[in-house]
């Protein structure tokens, strides 16, 4: 009966976490879903109007069909970044996506982030300063953690006038590298700092109306996946500064 006893414990254990994971999956996805809904509603209802405009008016002047044109491009690929985002953050939380762990250069992983922005930074005088050298090698899968940086990059662009400063620069100590983006954007208020990097999320001095709010979400899953630490300081009106935290891990002695 004791054996009997074990074996039916057993089973019961089983189906009991299969139940919790269904259920987990379960509660994902509506959450999953009702994000997608709710974020698409508005750029789906500013493509309505601006169609609806065009059609109403056949005789509509060529430059006001331009400008709702362009409005209407910049919309399309709001949700297209938004669908994208979602589905790898999706991915991501329910750990489908292994890391492809080595060691890799921070600097090599840092130019591939930055690489997709230059043709914006030049249209915004921004002026970019990377001051991270060769050599800080790190454990991490290169292609995840340069998306995480291209989120930061595209963040702080987002925050910027024209004309402003993006330094990313390495701090180096015995234990850990540290890789410190700067941006000299409005900033973010200091109690806003433990929320920003919630899903959704959009700081209350965001100069940008349209975005979306899952890009420093994004990054810190996949850096919390990589073993590295997101965290954000910072003085309103003087811009954010993102520290990305990696812990040098030591081979153990032979």
């Amino acid at each position: 009966m004791t054996a009997l006893s074990r074996t039916l414990t057993t089973l019961v254990e089983r189906s009991t976490g299969r139940i919790r994971t269904i259920h987990a999956d379960r509660q994902f996805m509506q959450t999953f879903l009702s994000d997608v809904s709710h974020q698409i509603k508005t750029p789906l209802s500013s493509l309505r109007l601006y169609h609806e405009l065009m059609l109403e008016e056949p005789a509509i002047a060529p430059e006001r069909r331009q400008s709702f044109l362009r409005q209407g491009l910049d919309q399309i690929e709001r949700i297209e970044w938004l669908i994208q985002g979602l589905l790898k953050m999706a991915r991501l939380e329910a750990r489908a996506i292994p890391m492809q762990m080595k060691p890799a250069d921070l600097a090599e992983t840092i130019n591939n982030a930055i690489a997709p922005f230059i043709a914006q930074m030049n249209s915004q005088a921004v002026a970019a300063l990377q001051q991270v050298p060769s050599g800080l090698v790190v454990s991490h899968d290169p292609e995840w953690v340069a998306e995480a940086f291209s989120n930061l990059v595209k963040n702080a662009l987002e925050q910027m006038p024209d004309g402003g400063q993006l330094r990313i620069v390495a701090e180096a100590s015995p234990l850990t590298i540290q890789i410190r983006l700067s941006d000299t954007g409005k900033g973010l208020k200091t109690e806003e700092i433990p929320f920003i990097f919630e899903r959704f999320y959009r700081s209350s001095i965001s100069p940008k109306e349209n975005a979306v709010g899952i890009g420093l979400s994004l990054a810190k899953t996949i850096l919390d996946q990589n073993g590295a630490d997101l965290t954000a300081i910072n003085q309103p009106g003087t811009g954010a500064t993102f520290i990305v935290t990696f812990i040098r891990r030591q081979s153990p002695a032979s």
